[in-house]
């Protein structure tokens, strides 16, 4: 009888951990690099949104033909930072680049809530301060990013999407015997479910996922078109993994085909 007491009062305990401590193993904001953040200084801005300052960069395109803007969200151990030189891969006019919450030089702390409530604030703030026109605006997120980007989308218009190795739940990516010895589905706070998100969107959507994933499988990522209004489309990028495509030229050219 002590022995079942005592694994009941362990497995009690795990269930309490993930619970209460989950945004640690969602969220891994890394270290700032100085040095980066100093190369880019003139185009970095902040945006005020109720006690939280949001760092954000405004990349100018100047050969740029068309008045599109794009707006990227990176992942969950991500630093918008980190993707700076990669503005000029798309052809867009402006690429602005967010931190959110408890990322970079942005205050507060990530949450799911966090996350969505700054992705709002920055769209608006952008949109309004640098007098982009809503279906001018590409909404592009990776992994984690891809959440927001969603999650924006589904509350404001757009010309179009951009998800790169997108979920289509935190759940999903939860490894399978997580999920058979505990109730996840009950202990998540921060589920970031973009089945939901994703049927309210109408403008078209690209799916971007790798061929090698290790961290989102492609399902995770497939899934989300069964979801979507018939106006998503998926791109498998061949030899690359949940890092190598961001720097993949094929992605890139993906993602401009897409969005002129």
């Amino acid at each position: 009888m002590p022995i079942i007491i005592t694994l009941g009062v362990v497995y009690i305990s795990c269930c309490l951990g993930l619970y209460f401590f989950q945004k640690r193993f969602i969220f891994f904001p890394p270290q700032i690099n100085l040095l980066l953040h100093h190369h880019w200084q003139q185009s970095e801005f902040f945006i005020q949104k109720d006690n939280t300052t949001l760092q954000a960069w405004k990349v100018v395109n100047e050969d740029c033909k068309n008045n599109y803007a794009m707006m990227y969200f990176g992942g969950n151990a991500e630093e918008a930072a980190q993707n700076l030189k990669s503005a000029r891969q798309y052809n867009v006019k402006n690429v602005f680049f967010v931190n959110p919450s408890g990322y970079g030089k942005s205050t507060g702390s990530p949450s799911q809530t966090a996350l969505y409530s700054d992705g709002l604030a920055a769209y608006d703030y952008i949109t309004r301060h640098f007098h982009i026109d809503a279906h001018d605006m590409i909404l592009t997120g990776r992994s984690l990013g891809a959440a927001v980007a969603l999650y924006i989308n589904s509350q404001r218009q757009a010309r179009a999407l951009v998800v790169i190795t997108p979920f289509d739940s935190i759940y999903n990516v939860v490894p399978l015997f997580l999920r058979r010895m505990f109730p996840i589905k009950l202990l998540l706070k921060n589920g970031f479910d973009n089945k939901v998100h994703i049927r309210s969107i109408n403008n078209p959507i690209l799916i971007i996922a790798a061929s090698d994933d290790e961290i989102i499988p492609q399902e995770a990522s497939r899934h989300l078109l069964k979801h979507s209004n018939g106006n998503a489309t998926v791109a498998i990028i061949p030899n690359t993994n949940h890092q190598s495509i961001c720097i993949n030229d094929l992605t890139f050219k993906t993602i401009n085909d897409f969005v002129v």
